[in-house]
């Protein structure tokens, strides 16, 4: 399941969240768009991501993260091949925003966080740790990739390159994944079943439980809201970055070509990302402090973002 939920992260960074930021100058010159406009659109997903987050999670909860990964997966192959043919700014904030970033969220980010959340408990920290991971090598191995397609044939061709990607890739490694590993008589962890045993007093001793807060519990706690602030600070310094990265460095003739600036943006990424797991699975063994990740986390996109503007 985390060789899946890997996969599919893979998939959809190296396309989508890292390769966005491939198609944003051709596009917006095929289109004759400004930057405003096309940034835009790319704000208004995040919006999109946002209110769409509790319905995803009720979808989630009822069931299971197969299906939403797999409309997920349909949805952006379709997406980017219907993006491969706009002509008009009109046409593209409809299938950007209607299809494109409507199922990414759910189907790339929070679904593969439940399965991995299901399927582990005591080793939940680690393979967390190797999804995000995962998440950073999308950008690393594939986006470079698009890169030289949109460079040698144009951003249309990449983007239904893209799509195809999806398509072919994306439907077989859904098909894979099971909802927990109770409906396959399996245990979290790969853990064997633990018979009750018997203890001195005569009482009968059941093997300990995970903790289980309820959603009023963590509505409360300094915590909950501690992530989710920290978190909103993270992804916004990023993703603020990550976007107009390429546009920026390539006007500027900092490089020769676009696919130098993808493969040097990747790789800024990647060491940032690579810090950023190590601090998660830090903090992540003391669950009183969990929050502690998601405070670190801002400085290091905000720290590239600061050496650009320097040099």
């Amino acid at each position: 399941m985390v060789a899946a939920a890997c996969a599919l992260r893979v998939l959809g960074a190296g396309l989508h969240s890292f390769g966005f930021t491939v198609f944003f100058l051709p596009l917006s010159q095929d289109l004759d768009l400004n930057r405003t406009s096309t940034s835009l659109a790319f704000s208004l997903a995040r919006a999109e991501g946002a209110l769409e987050g509790p319905i995803v999670g009720h979808l989630l909860d009822r069931y299971g993260p197969k299906p939403i990964m797999l409309a997920a997966v349909l949805l952006m192959g379709v997406g980017y091949l219907l993006l491969a043919q706009v002509n008009n700014y009109a046409a593209f904030l409809l299938v950007y925003l209607g299809v494109i970033s409507l199922s990414h969220a759910g189907g790339f980010m929070h679904a593969p966080m439940v399965l991995i959340n299901t399927w582990f408990i005591r080793q939940r920290a680690r393979a967390i740790a190797i999804s995000s991971a995962a998440f950073g090598m999308g950008g690393v191995l594939l986006a470079p990739i698009l890169s030289v397609i949109v460079q040698a044939w144009g951003w249309r061709w990449g983007a239904a390159a893209a799509g195809v990607l999806f398509l072919l890739i994306g439907i077989p490694l859904c098909l894979t994944i099971r909802r927990s590993p109770e409906s396959m008589g399996l245990l979290p962890d790969g853990d064997e079943p633990v018979r009750a045993q018997m203890g001195a007093d005569g009482v009968v001793l059941t093997p300990k439980s995970e903790i289980n807060v309820t959603v009023a519990e963590a509505m409360r706690s300094f915590a909950f809201w501690g992530s989710v602030i920290a978190a909103g600070i993270r992804n916004g310094s990023y993703h603020a970055l990550a976007v107009h990265f390429i546009p920026r460095i390539f006007l500027q003739d900092r490089f020769l070509d676009l696919n130098c600036g993808a493969i040097t943006l990747r790789g800024l990424l990647l060491v940032a990302g690579l810090a950023e797991q190590q601090t998660d699975v830090a903090v992540s063994r003391d669950g009183s402090s969990v929050y502690v990740s998601n405070a670190i986390s801002p400085v290091l996109p905000g720290g590239i973002a600061t050496f650009q503007v320097v040099q």
